[in-house]
């Protein structure tokens, strides 16, 4: 037997319309999409929008695209690359690698490009985000020419204009939270393991599109399912409640098992986060402000906004007049079925206001709800509640459906669907009305306004209880004059084109993209290795773009979250390349040929336009060695090509270990209690280290780890006295971390001490040249190169 659908505003089954129809919508809102977003249609394959001159977010989304592309046809686990970052593998999971919108435009993708295919989601976030708001709007019952304006004022306000300009192609497909909400109102008023096991498996998907839109998606479930269960009918709430816990569980059913195969979530709080969540939200005057993207006033909007709250002009939270009046004339004549719409968004506001409710930008002492989620490490990442405003717009879109549907019934004197037909629990039986479904009686303004056929009992006294002012202030109570104003065509057509020219932008300037043909032809070289571009970019994505095309590992990259990056963090060449400093004295020798093909990297990008003349002194004075040759020069850029046999085992400190120091005569370095020394060999190789050490204070034991196994334990001398320990040892390629442990004290000046290292020397032992290529250092593959755009900007 067949579970009744529950009628309530905020459970409902989608109606049954033709395909024609549905597929003729979806059209529009595409075709108005590329009107809205003209003329990037004319520039698919060389161009994005992007805000500034820079790429950065558009680009990120390229090169996540890219990466599942490689990923997938490859047979990798798309949420772990060891492309970035190298040598390190670097978890994508957090990051916004947007798997389902890649499969989206999987054949745009495999067969035009990741430049292509991102243009493609942000036209198809208008297509299918004005669609699925429409679909959401007539499962409430709301006429097709309001449910329309609906699906208009989700996918054309501010806040999806804001993504757009951003580049943020995650944030832009707001698509997915549309499909989730009808698939979550299909689930509260079906109640059957089939719709909620859907309404979770769109939640999971949205997730995976966009963490934060899944996030918050989730939390919105629970307001949802709450509030639905709350004006449900008495016998129906528990099952009503159950049905939205159950999405929930489907969704961390499927979740957990990702989360793992990625790798977990590790250690993703930023120290700062407060500070990000607070600049990140919204404040209330964001609300009043006009659209800044608008052709006559956005310039001065921004300028206004700016000044009260300088992050305001980018949460997109500001809905217009126009939707702000049809909701008002929905709370006024749809009470019972606008109320609850307006609780969710008033809940999903003060939840994008974040850890402060504030006027402007000024700091206020009142707290909001969102500190409470800030219990969870989870949500402490979160460093973005503005983004519930991408939530906040759909029951403001549903809301502002409603005050139009009011006035076309009062126009035509006639609902789109006068009636809503219940499934009973007779299985087969369709032939009759449920005994809740009403009639609506013609909009006569002598007779009373038409009751709310999608209300049930319950939800109309709970709403009664709430507000006996809002409940007075029905339609059958208000004057004939009034009733006859607010259902005026000419008024509902006046704030519908309200709506429309506030929703107006001006033409967007296009970022046009392309790689240089030297990066290009780095994807040629039968070598493989890394890239290690400088200065490193880490707060732009132009080498995330360069990678698409050269193909190969790269030092460093663009992230939403920067891992630490152990490769740069302590003394080495490395660490004078990335921070463009001059090479120094140093306890071990430091040699950029030996270190770089030992650590695996083929080209060194410097691109000069992007570094201070200085700076341009200091990485030649590194790079210009024996093993090291230019092989491009132009265009403000040097391109230099490390020789593979130039490797040889070297040395590079770890952490524990304070500054260098020396006194005219001596140099040395004090370690912690613990401190690191990293070996470093693109072939297996015997070696010989040196270590000259000296206590602190008095004698100390020293213990040398390698592995896991004790290596060697030795009493060292305090000072002037030293220990000059040698140790042999096989080194398997790549690296080995060899741990100094040694007992430590506090120094007068506070530092914790135990011993002082005054010289490091590695020498490699005679060995078969054989044996040694017989274990080499394993090497990302370059991957194939692209005959697309951005590589190819014909686009050929």
């Amino acid at each position: 037997m067949k579970r009744p659908t529950l009628l309530s505003p905020l459970a409902a089954v989608p109606c049954a319309e033709p395909w024609p129809w549905r597929i003729a919508v979806f059209v529009g809102y595409l075709l108005l999409g590329v009107i809205f977003t003209w003329p990037l249609s004319l520039h698919l394959h060389t161009a994005v929008i992007q805000v500034g001159d820079t790429p950065i977010d558009a680009a990120q989304n390229i090169w996540n695209l890219w990466w599942v592309r490689m990923a997938l046809l490859n047979g990798a686990n798309p949420y772990l690359t060891t492309y970035l970052f190298y040598p390190d593998s670097v978890n994508l999971f957090l990051q916004p690698l947007s798997l389902p919108n890649a499969l989206l435009v999987w054949p745009i993708l495999w067969r035009l490009g990741p430049l292509v295919a991102f243009n493609s989601v942000i036209l198809l976030s208008f297509g299918f985000g004005g669609y699925w708001a429409y679909r959401v709007a007539r499962a409430l019952a709301i006429g097709r020419g309001a449910a329309l304006l609906a699906g208009f004022i989700f996918v054309f306000t501010p806040y999806h204009s804001q993504q757009v300009w951003g580049g943020t192609m995650e944030r832009a497909a707001t698509f997915w939270l549309a499909l989730y909400l009808l698939t979550l109102l299909n689930a509260l008023a079906r109640r059957s393991a089939l719709s909620i096991v859907a309404a979770g498996c769109v939640l999971f998907l949205t997730t995976l599109a966009s963490q934060y839109h899944g996030l918050y998606a989730a939390l919105y479930t629970i307001a949802h399912g709450s509030l639905a269960a709350c004006i449900a009918q008495r016998d129906v709430r528990w099952p009503t409640f159950g049905a939205a816990a159950g999405v929930g569980l489907v969704w961390l059913a499927l979740l957990l098992p990702v989360t793992l195969l990625a790798g977990g979530l590790g250690s993703v709080a930023l120290e700062d986060w407060y500070v990000r969540q607070v600049f990140h939200s919204v404040a209330l005057v964001d609300l009043v402000a006009p659209n800044v993207f608008h052709p006559l006033w956005g310039d001065a909007a921004r300028a206004w906004q700016g000044q009260l709250h300088p992050f305001g002009t980018e949460t997109g939270a500001g809905m217009g007049l126009g939707v702000l009046l049809l909701c008002g004339l929905a709370l006024w004549r749809r009470w019972a079925a606008a109320w609850p719409w307006a609780l969710l968004a008033l809940f999903c506001l003060v939840m994008a206001m974040g850890p402060q409710l504030r006027l402007t930008a000024a700091e206020s002492p009142v707290p909001g709800p969102f500190m409470l989620l800030n219990l969870s490490d989870i949500f402490r990442n979160s460093s973005r509640p503005a983004i519930f405003v991408a939530l906040f717009v759909l029951p403001m879109a549903m809301l502002a459906a409603l005050g139009l549907d009011r006035g076309e019934a009062g126009t035509r004197g006639r609902e789109d669907a006068k009636t809503r037909r219940v499934e009973n629990g007779d299985a087969g039986t369709r032939g009759r009305e449920d005994a809740k479904t009403r009639r609506v009686e013609n909009g006569d303004a002598g007779t009373r306004g038409r009751e709310d056929a999608k209300t049930p009992p319950a939800s109309r006294i709970l709403a009664s209880r709430l507000s006996p002012l809002a409940s007075r202030l029905t339609a059958s109570h208000l004057s004939p004059l009034a009733s006859r104003l607010t259902a005026s065509p000419i008024l509902a057509s006046l704030i519908t084109a309200l709506v429309i020219c506030e929703s107006l932008v001006a033409p967007w300037k296009l970022l046009p993209l392309a790689v240089a043909p030297e990066i290009n032809a780095l994807n040629g070289d039968p070598v493989a290795g890394a890239v290690l571009e400088l200065p490193p970019q880490l707060n732009d994505s132009r080498g995330l773009l360069n990678q698409i095309c050269h193909g190969r590992p790269l030092m460093g990259g663009y992230l939403a979250r920067l891992p630490f990056y152990a490769s740069v963090g302590y003394p080495s060449v490395a660490q004078g390349l990335w921070r463009a400093t001059a090479p120094g004295a140093e306890l071990m020798p430091l040699d950029a040929a030996s270190e770089l093909a030992s650590r695996g990297v083929r080209f060194v990008v410097v691109n000069h336009s992007l570094l201070p003349r200085s700076e341009h002194a200091h990485l030649r004075a590194w790079l210009d060695v024996p093993g090291i040759n230019v092989v491009h020069t132009g265009d403000g850029r040097e391109i230099y090509a490390i020789d593979p046999a130039a490797a040889r085992p070297v040395i590079t400190l770890g952490r524990g270990w304070y500054d260098y120091e020396t006194d005219g005569e001596r140099a040395w370095r004090w370690m912690q209690e613990e401190a690191e020394i990293n070996l470093l060999t693109r072939e297996q190789a015997l070696v010989s280290l040196q270590l000259q050490v000296t206590a602190y204070g008095s004698a100390r034991p020293l213990e040398l780890w390698a592995n896991g196994q004790r290596l060697d334990r030795v009493i060292i001398p305090g000072a002037p006295y030293d220990e000059r320990i040698t140790l042999r040892l096989m080194l398997a390629p790549g690296q080995t971390t060899l741990t100094l442990n040694s007992p430590a004290a506090v120094s007068p000046e506070g530092r914790i001490l135990s011993l002082a290292v005054s010289a490091l020397e590695l020498q490699p032992l005679p060995s078969d040249p054989a044996w040694a290529a017989e274990a080499a250092l394993t090497l990302p593959v370059t991957l194939p190169g692209l005959p697309m755009a951005p590589c190819d900007a014909s686009g050929e």
